[in-house]
């Protein structure tokens, strides 16, 4: 009985109850896109950073986190390259990207700006 009175209630003002079904509809597919859209934009973000910025491993000296001081860099990397590809769980599918590996240095400063400008 209550379900029959409510559908009635409903069309009983027929382009009211329409742009209110139009309204939500649209409301949850704009969410529904958004959220989406938004996915799908930080995974891009993510795999960009890991494979163009930091890599999928990092491998520092130790005290190198603490400080980040050129002082404290890896004395023989060809060691640890080798103790990485004679690691079993580097596949053979995967020796070719295991092979390839980058020193990379971080520098931290500012630039005085008006440096630039001095006459």
């Amino acid at each position: 009985m209550l379900l029959k009175i409510a559908w009635r209630n409903i069309w009983r003002k027929r382009n009211r109850s329409l742009i209110i079904i139009f309204a939500v509809t649209l409301g949850i597919w704009a969410g529904l896109f958004i959220c989406s859209f938004m996915g799908g934009f930080i995974n891009e973000m993510m795999d960009e950073s890991i494979n163009h910025t930091f890599s999928h491993i990092q491998i520092h000296n130790p005290a190198f986190k603490g400080n980040n001081e050129i002082q404290y860099t890896i004395r023989e990397p060809q060691k640890v390259l080798a103790a990485i590809e004679s690691n079993p769980r580097c596949k053979s599918s995967d020796a070719e990207k295991c092979r390839f590996w980058n020193d990379r240095l971080t520098l931290n400063g500012f630039r005085n700006q008006n440096y630039w400008y001095q006459s």
